[in-house]
């Protein structure tokens, strides 16, 4: 099992997108999905969110007081 998660992991680093998010969210500490949006795809952003996040590599954060805010982290796994 580990085996597959260092493959997948692997697969993940060397997807088109995933340095940009991982260098975006480690220069700035936290990130928020629009501001990805900006330097690349929203369909590639996306999906390679939710790769990063299955993995555990990254963090999704909500809160909706006093407004909705929502933000991305890199975890210590990811680091």
């Amino acid at each position: 099992m580990r085996e597959e998660n260092e493959e997948a992991v692997l697969k993940v680093f060397g997807a088109k997108g995933t340095k940009l998010v991982l260098e975006s969210l480690n220069q700035h500490g936290k990130g928020q999905y629009k501001e990805m949006g900006e330097f690349m795809n929203l369909g590639t952003l996306n999906y390679r969110l939710n790769e990063l996040l299955d993995l555990g590599l990254v963090s999704h954060h909500l809160e909706r007081k006093p407004k909705k805010t929502e933000w991305y982290e890199i975890t210590e796994k990811g680091e």
